[in-house]
């Protein structure tokens, strides 16, 4: 006889600690969901994430996330019951009775987790999630770079650069030291809601409702050496930085909100693999003109603006750009970047002189 459990409830469980899973087996049952009856919990581990949630069944084993997921989404009773054999992870619902290849002998190296003290938790500032977001933005999604496709975490604020971006998020966070979080994995987090944070040696833990828990790998490695020159080097408004160009403020127009959001349908889905907007700012015209385009097609719209330079365009995340037009409305043009910045967040992008058609 197995357990009777609400499926959606189950399904939003498992898909707490979805970061945790592989895509590929890159270790010992790294692409799979363990569940622990010892323990009462679930959990998930691919080196660099491991997620934990309680869950109280009678079932010791590991089952292929996919595959299970994917089950669980196309059944349609509300209740399922779930039990264990010496094969399969069994799982009846109404007519129907499957089962999913489960592994009795537990191989995820799990044990190579520190855990911190009750008294290391800390909460999480409100704010954590937007500085995610925005270093998430700017980060080099390629792997041929290590700093760059990793956020910086200090006490102070996370920030993350790419070949032609940079940013900063100013934010208190409750660590000792500055480290290294690879791409995609901060993320991640947010996404499934923590509360609060704790530090040991190798790890940045992450506490939420339901018993969950995640663990971020810390790479304790050097960043970019000249961040902060960069930054400075780009200059404020009105000075030439050395090129007998100002910068000068330009104001974007708040329908831009309304055409970003439309764009970013077809941005997603591009042959660059990279979801970006493109933003031109034309003297000639005094406009400013959006772009998202992607293999299903394209979203373009023309503003007017007070703009009275030289063409010149630039690269950036749907997301970080609504960000930038709800909270700052203003950017700076530089003689070879933009720049938007405010009481917590500086983004700064290369730019470049383009023709118009």
């Amino acid at each position: 006889m197995g357990k009777i459990i609400n499926r959606e409830e189950f399904i939003a469980d498992l898909k707490a600690v979805k970061p945790g899973i592989a895509k590929y087996e890159i270790l010992e049952q790294s692409d799979c969901i363990v569940f622990d009856a010892e323990s009462k919990r679930v959990y998930t581990f691919n080196d660099e994430m491991a997620c934990f949630i309680k869950l109280d069944l009678s079932i010791t084993g590991a089952v292929v996330a996919s595959v299970l997921l994917d089950l669980l989404g196309k059944l349609k009773d509300d209740e399922i019951e779930v039990f264990q054999d010496d094969v399969y992870f069994k799982i009846k619902s109404g007519r129907i009775e499957s089962g999913v290849a489960c592994e009795q002998v537990i191989r995820l190296p799990i044990t190579v987790l520190e855990h911190p003290r009750k008294e290391d938790w800390q909460p999480l500032p409100e704010n954590f999630n937007a500085a995610v977001m925005m270093a998430e933005s700017c980060v080099s999604k390629s792997d041929a770079d290590f700093s760059m496709s990793s956020i910086h975490v200090t006490s102070t604020h996370l920030e993350s650069a790419n070949l032609s971006q940079m940013c900063r998020f100013t934010i208190d966070l409750p660590i000792k030291s500055s480290f290294l979080v690879r791409h995609g994995n901060l993320e991640s987090i947010t996404k499934v809601g923590v509360t609060y944070c704790a530090e040991t040696e190798n790890w940045w833990h992450f506490k939420g409702e339901g018993g969950l828990r995640i663990c971020c790998r810390k790479f304790n490695e050097s960043y970019i050496e000249d961040f902060d020159a960069i930054l400075e080097k780009a200059g404020k408004i009105g000075e030439s930085n050395g090129s007998g160009q100002v910068g000068v403020n330009v104001l974007l127009p708040s329908q831009l909100i309304d055409d970003a959001k439309t764009a970013a349908m077809f941005s997603k889905d591009n042959l660059s693999g990279r979801d970006v907007l493109v933003v031109k700012f034309s003297g000639e015209k005094q406009c400013v003109i959006l772009k998202g385009e992607g293999i299903l097609g394209f979203f373009k719209s023309q503003t007017d603006c007070e703009y009275h330079g030289e063409d010149l365009s630039f690269a950036i995340s749907p997301k970080l750009f609504l960000e930038m037009m709800r909270q700052y409305k203003t950017c700076t043009v530089l003689p070879k970047s933009i720049k938007v910045s405010g009481d917590q967040f500086v983004f700064l992008t290369s730019i470049e002189t383009v023709e118009e058609k």
